[in-house]
C-alpha cells in the first residue's frame, strides 16, 4: 500500500540500524549480536510496534487503497 512506508515496519527500522555498518567474524558472533538486540529492548518497544499493527489492519480492510 501506498501509505506504509518501511518506516512504518517498527522493529526492522529499529534492527537495520543497529546493524549498519557491522561486519560479523561469524554466524555465532551475529547470533549473539541479534540475541542481545532483542533481549535489551523493553516490553513497551514490542507493545509499540503491536499497536502498528492496527494501522496495517486498516490498509488491509481498504484492500490496500489509500488511507483517509
Amino acid at each position: 500500500s501506498p501509505d506504509l512506508a518501511p518506516s512504518d515496519y517498527h522493529l526492522f527500522r529499529v534492527l537495520l540500524n543497529n546493524l549498519n555498518n557491522k561486519i560479523f567474524s561469524s554466524l555465532d558472533v551475529l547470533k549473539n549480536h541479534l540475541d542481545d538486540f532483542f533481549s535489551q529492548r523493553s516490553q513497551d518497544f514490542y507493545e509499540r510496534g503491536i499497536m502498528k499493527f492496527e494501522r496495517l489492519q486498516k490498509v488491509i480492510e481498504q484492500n490496500g487503497t489509500y488511507l483517509v
